[in-house]
């Protein structure tokens, strides 16, 4: 069927239009970001279900988000619960320091401290040493991921913003420079003329709006099962007889 297009209906298609540099660009960065964010999510749910086997006071000191700066500053310092216990304010306050926190850090500090003491679970202690070497572990794969991911987003904005469609895609409801660039589809400069003419200013003024599609003609429209039930107007003109 596509051949016969082709061969008959040539000059009522044009070429698709291939991706421009700035695009590829974008998708490269845009696609390396995304797997970066999957790889984080899945090392901090391994870190998740770690801690729940042997350190239950860390979740219930940080709760679910273990990839922040602070959280990860602080199981650097302490990976185990006999850790957790030793742990002083002004030890707490230096890691949320060095985790990038800035406010509430003694209320911060003295929560965490009250939640690292209570009394929890304990795991056997053979195994404590190995599960505190694997939080660890874990702790910095995820740190240097959180850092990674940082920089790839600043790649992201910066590459995004050079695409001459960028003010378009912004202009949606809940897209920013992260979420549009991966829609960052042919560029503009393989799909728009270089000299704009009177019927191209007047054809593209409004062409982020979805064209209307053609009403449908009972003569030239097949019926489908979902119309065929229908009524229609026909197009035949009455008999003679």
């Amino acid at each position: 069927m596509l051949a016969e297009l082709v061969r008959l209906d040539r000059s009522h298609h044009r070429p698709v239009a291939g991706d421009s540099a700035i695009a590829e660009h974008i998708k490269v960065l845009a696609r390396t970001h995304q797997s970066l964010i999957w790889s984080r999510q899945r090392q901090t749910n391994a870190l998740r279900s770690m801690l729940r086997e042997f350190y239950p006071a860390a979740l219930a000191a940080f709760g679910a988000e273990l990839d922040e700066r602070d959280v990860l500053a602080i199981l650097a310092t302490a990976p185990s619960p006999e850790d957790g216990r030793r742990l002083s304010q002004s030890k707490i306050i230096a890691a949320l320091r060095r985790g990038g926190r800035r406010r509430n850090l003694e209320t911060t500090a003295e929560r965490i401290q009250a939640a690292l003491r209570a009394p929890q679970l304990e795991a056997q202690p053979g195994v404590v040493g190995a599960y505190a070497a694997a939080v660890r572990s874990l702790v910095a794969v995820i740190a240097a991921m959180v850092t990674q991911n940082e920089v790839l987003r600043a790649e992201v904005e910066a590459g995004f913003g050079q695409h001459p469609d960028a003010e378009i895609y912004l202009s949606q409801p809940g897209l920013g420079p992260v979420l549009g660039a991966p829609g960052c589809s042919p560029s503009s400069e393989t799909t728009r003329p270089a000299t704009p003419t009177r019927k191209h200013a007047r054809t593209t003024r409004g062409w982020l709006r979805s064209p209307a599609p053609p009403a449908r003609d009972a003569s030239c429209w097949p019926a489908s099962p979902a119309t065929a039930a229908s009524p229609t107007l026909s197009t035949a003109r009455p008999s003679a007889l």
